[in-house]
């Protein structure tokens, strides 16, 4: 047991203990922290299928806009006679734009799948059928809670409750998953 001296010059135990608890919480706060900057939490781990997913429909109405524009470019008619190389020239870069646009959400689409398939195996291993309902209807079928409390038969009061005890659980499978990851790494290189 460590001893702290008073201004006095005589030593405290009680003083000594409570530093020594002090300090050994903000090492464990510290070490808590920099795990958490290395991992991501529950929360964000489901959260990234909805956030690609309104990320896709975003660009999809970019799409839906320059088909607007690539139709109105394409029907503007005037009584003079012009050159139809500029308006050529500017349907075809929309159609272009379009196109990329196009290739662009479909590769978006593909990541989401997989996204899906990994939020899917880290759900399905959560013991609680509860729990792993809830996941499912929040975090692949993007309900909201109202809805999600109406199909599960639960107060909205109670499933925030069991929400948070969910991600707790998912927070342990993640842990899991990421020590037996370090574990593995550890021994492909002879560490």
């Amino acid at each position: 047991m460590s001893f702290y001296r008073n201004s006095e010059g005589y030593s405290d135990p009680t003083a000594g203990a409570v530093l020594s608890n002090i300090r050994r919480q903000e090492r464990k706060k510290a070490e808590y922290q920099r795990r958490r900057k290395s991992t991501m939490t529950a929360k964000e781990f489901l959260s990234r299928a909805y956030r690609l997913d309104k990320k896709i429909d975003w660009k999809i109405r970019q799409v839906d806009s320059l088909n607007d524009l690539a139709t109105k470019a394409s029907s503007t008619l005037t009584g003079m006679p012009k050159s139809t190389s500029s308006s050529t020239s500017r349907l075809a870069d929309v159609v272009t734009k379009i196109v990329d646009l196009q290739n662009a959400i479909n590769g978006e689409i593909d990541r989401l799948v997989d996204i899906k398939a990994e939020i899917t195996a880290v759900i399905s291993t959560v013991v609680n059928e509860d729990y792993r309902n809830l996941l499912e209807l929040r975090y692949l079928c993007f309900m909201d809670w109202e809805q999600i409390s109406v199909e599960m038969n639960y107060s909205l009061r109670w499933t925030y409750t069991m929400h948070g005890r969910a991600l707790t659980a998912v927070d342990r499978i993640l842990e899991a998953k990421e020590c037996s990851r370090n574990h593995y790494s550890s021994q492909q290189t002879g560490l």
